[in-house]
């Protein structure tokens, strides 16, 4: 079985770099058409994995509070999302309570323009919040801390490329929230830069995979196993309703391990 899932998501990897690497080419015009192409292959990428019920979009986010969030390149939409779109057939409302996650896409993030716009980009939607917690079993006055976690939208960024080595990569993020006393609360959760690895922000212990489940920034190193090791990611966070059953790809990529775990704080 490892073998088989081996196989299909280097065939998938190999797929999605080509689809980056044409937006390029058939959006030559303007950086505006280069990054409406990327977007738009992304988006057919992660329909695959999270079909119809699922609504796969683009766009603002509002909460019940009266924030919003800028336009985020990548949504992932609960099936219980009301249908707010417009003559167009494109979303005019995107409502917090209905978003299991949202990802920014940004294809180098060795450019500290680009990883600085993306962390502005996720602190925005983590600046919104749920109206209720989707968990169940949350009882009153207890695991608070899980509750709390729970109102906020997991956040993703994602890349093609990174520093050369990703400790690099999470060390710069980790400085631009320490100089800007940017608050863990409104900080990324994953960033992914497919060739490499993903970068994890652990921020309760009931979600990090350190074996001692501590907290804070790691660096994962998942090599061939970026691309799944993602989907996993995406399958696990806290979704906006709760789920009667785990995703199926869980049981499928549940048994796969990084190469390598190095804490950054």
């Amino acid at each position: 079985m490892k073998e088989e899932i081996e196989k299909y998501f280097k065939r998938q990897f190999e797929k999605l770099i080509d689809e980056f690497e044409e937006s390029s080419e058939l959006g030559k015009g303007t950086p505006q058409e280069v990054s409406d192409f990327r977007e738009f292959g992304f988006q057919k990428f992660i329909r695959r994995y999270f079909p119809y019920p699922y609504t796969i979009t683009k766009g603002i986010i509002i909460d019940s509070f009266g924030s919003r969030s800028g336009s985020i390149d990548c949504l992932i939409l609960n099936p219980n999302h009301p249908n707010l779109v417009d003559t167009e057939g494109k979303f005019s409302l995107i409502l917090a309570d209905g978003v299991d996650m949202a990802i920014e896409i940004k294809p180098d993030l060795s450019k500290k323009k680009e990883l600085t716009t993306a962390l502005d980009q996720i602190k925005k939607v983590k600046s919104l919040s749920r109206y209720k917690t989707p968990l169940f079993n949350v009882a009153e006055g207890k695991q608070e801390h899980v509750k709390k976690y729970s109102l906020k939208i997991p956040s993703f960024i994602f890349s093609i490329n990174a520093n050369a080595t990703l400790e690099d990569t999470a060390r710069n993020a980790l400085d631009y929230y320490n100089n800007n006393n940017i608050s863990v609360d409104d900080q990324f959760d994953f960033i992914v830069s497919i060739k490499q690895g993903i970068i994890s922000n652990y921020k309760i212990p009931e979600l990090s995979r350190a074996s001692d489940k501590s907290l804070g920034i790691f660096v994962e190193n998942w090599e061939n196993y970026t691309l799944p090791a993602f989907l996993l990611k995406t399958c696990s966070v806290i979704s906006s309703s709760p789920r009667l059953s785990a995703h199926i790809l869980e049981y499928y990529l549940s048994g796969i391990s990084p190469n390598a775990f190095v804490p950054i704080r």
